[in-house]
């Protein structure tokens, strides 16, 4: 996790960046609902989006989504950008992702089991029909 903010605070470059980790980054922050990896103080003084953005506090990828028209949208994008705190998805990704993926974990965690055993009783076989060979 620490990691993941340290790459966000040093290379997230906003918005429209077309490198993978901003790409990456804006595509998480809408789908998940959430802001940069531990909140939206990712984004605070030091990071290379408040040197590249000083007017700003928040990409628009950290903004909450509401059913309005388009003008009324882009009002409140600026509002948010610039910190109003209840157009801003307060809530860091990796909680976000951690919370979403909570009630795969014994799906997921059974398949690896499933594998791992099918692996060995392969491996088994294999070591029999090795030694009935030679």
């Amino acid at each position: 996790m620490e990691n993941a903010a340290q790459q966000l605070h040093m290379r997230y470059k906003g918005d429209n960046a077309t490198d993978i980790l901003s790409s990456f980054w804006n595509t998480a922050m809408v789908v998940l609902d959430c802001c940069g990896v531990q909140g939206p103080q990712d984004f605070g003084p030091g990071s290379l989006f408040s040197e590249q953005f000083p007017g700003q506090a928040v990409p628009v990828a950290c903004c909450r989504k509401h059913g309005l028209n388009a003008n009324a949208v882009t009002s409140q994008h600026q509002q948010c950008i610039h910190g109003l705190v209840d157009l801003v998805n307060r809530q860091g990704c990796f909680h976000q992702l951690v919370h979403t993926m909570h009630p795969y974990i014994l799906i997921v965690g059974g398949v690896f089991i499933g594998l791992l055993v099918l692996q060995l009783l392969a491996m088994s076989l294999t070591i029999s029909l090795f030694r009935m060979i030679v």
